[in-house]
C-alpha cells in the first residue's frame, strides 16, 4: 500500500533501506507489529549538521498518507 501510495503522489516508488533500524522498531515487530517506517525529503541532508525539510516534501509525505 506505501508503494502504491507513493507512486500515485510522486509518480514511482523504488523502496531503499539505510543502515539498521531504531530498537524500538524491532522490539515492536517481535511483538508482532508489522511496522514500516517511511519518510520522503532530501537525502543529501539526512543526519547532517545542518539537516533540514522542505514544507513540500512534508507535504508529498502527507498526500501519500491520505492515499492510503
Amino acid at each position: 500500500m506505501l508503494c502504491d501510495a507513493t507512486a500515485e503522489v510522486l509518480g514511482e516508488c523504488k523502496p531503499y533501506s539505510l543502515t539498521g533500524s531504531l530498537p524500538l522498531v524491532k522490539e515492536l515487530q517481535d511483538d508482532g507489529f508489522d511496522l514500516q517506517i517511511i519518510g520522503y525529503g532530501l537525502m543529501k541532508t539526512y543526519h547532517a549538521k545542518n539537516e533540514y525539510g522542505l514544507l513540500s516534501d512534508f507535504e508529498q509525505g502527507f498526500q501519500v498518507c491520505v492515499c492510503l
